[in-house]
């Protein structure tokens, strides 16, 4: 687990970087316009006036850079998405082993609060992560892609801040699910060993 989220951190700062120099490169093509003089005559005659035509170059991202910044964002958050899932997953085996545990007599309560606070971290990062599609092509259309991309990574950073969280979060409620002492005996063992008494 540990592995696979360092590997998304390096594609993380890899999108990162990638898209801040496409951004810069953009925004300085935004922010650059061509002024020519052309001579346009209004009416004929020894005399003419010249009237100064300013041609502007397209504002925004061209299409390749769109569709590459657009890719890199949704590849990023499909990972994050995918160890959202697989935290899910762990949570919900450790709460089964919890209920088992719990109806042995043993304490859980002090893993049973890692393991809700792992839970909401979790589902902090999908939040974040739900929107991140659409901040991205917004962006990409932008006339000011760099502003938008600070709205962006802020997105990507609480997705995967609040996924290293829960990640310490579940291995903490499993340690102390795996610590937990056993505070009452069962019933069923109660009765069956009053049961045992009697006959001898």
């Amino acid at each position: 687990m540990k592995k696979h989220i360092y590997l998304y951190l390096l594609l993380l700062v890899t999108i990162v970087a990638s898209t801040s120099f496409t951004l810069a490169q953009s925004e300085t093509a935004t922010t650059s316009t061509t002024t020519q003089e052309v001579y346009v005559p209004t009416e004929p005659g020894p005399e003419t006036v010249v009237e100064p035509v300013v041609a502007t170059e397209p504002v925004g991202l061209i299409a390749k850079r769109q569709t590459r910044i657009i890719n890199l964002a949704a590849n990023i958050s499909n990972k994050l998405e995918a160890i959202a899932a697989r935290f899910e997953t762990i949570a919900e085996r450790i709460e089964r082993r919890m209920a088992k545990m719990e109806a042995e007599g043993f304490d859980v309560t002090q893993a049973r609060v890692s393991l809700e606070k792992a839970k909401t971290q979790t589902q902090d990062a999908k939040n974040a992560l739900v929107a991140i599609d659409t901040l991205v092509t917004q962006m990409s259309a932008s006339s000011k892609p760099r502003d938008g991309w600070i709205t962006v990574r802020s997105a990507f950073k609480t997705a995967f801040t609040s996924l290293r969280e829960s990640k310490v979060l579940l291995r903490e409620s499993l340690q102390k699910l795996t610590a937990a002492e056993r505070v009452t005996v069962p019933e069923e063992t109660t009765a069956s060993t009053t049961e045992a008494t009697l006959e001898n």
